[in-house]
């Protein structure tokens, strides 16, 4: 869904209608969770796994990193966020890259590797959300 779009000035007329007709701010903020959840759905609707993935290890996380009396655990689960994370981006980002460079690597030592092209699509906006959602995590 394009923001210049006809659709996407009724949906958001549906979320902003929505919003403002829920009082209670717990709802509010749930509701435009799922208005995201569903424009991200709008442009490839597996990636939302994804996202919702990622938005929930860092809510989690944030949480037992927030309760966490003790140091090394809350470093360990900030690393725990760092590692899913940044494992997300790093698969989506660089696994063809990494898969064509390890097949030259071999070629120096006369292995025959020859991948094929993963082709792995890029979702919209990894990068940003990856950034943003692990921004939380450091925050707390």
């Amino acid at each position: 869904m394009q923001f210049d779009s006809f659709l996407f000035l009724i949906f958001w007329l549906v979320v902003l209608a929505l919003y403002y007709s829920i009082r209670d701010w717990r709802s509010r903020k749930l509701m435009l969770l799922i208005a995201s959840y569903l424009f991200y759905a709008a442009w490839n609707p597996p990636f939302v796994v994804l996202l919702w993935i990622s938005t929930n290890v860092d809510f989690c996380l944030g949480k037992l990193i927030g309760a966490a009396q003790n140091q090394p655990r809350r470093k360990a689960l900030l690393a725990l966020s760092l590692l899913v994370n940044l494992g997300f981006l790093g698969f989506f980002k660089y696994a063809d890259f990494l898969n064509q460079t390890a097949a030259e690597i071999l070629a120096w030592f006369g292995i025959g590797y020859q991948p094929q092209p993963l082709g792995i699509v890029l979702p919209i906006g990894i990068s940003f959300y990856t950034f943003q959602s692990l921004s939380y995590t450091l925050d707390v």
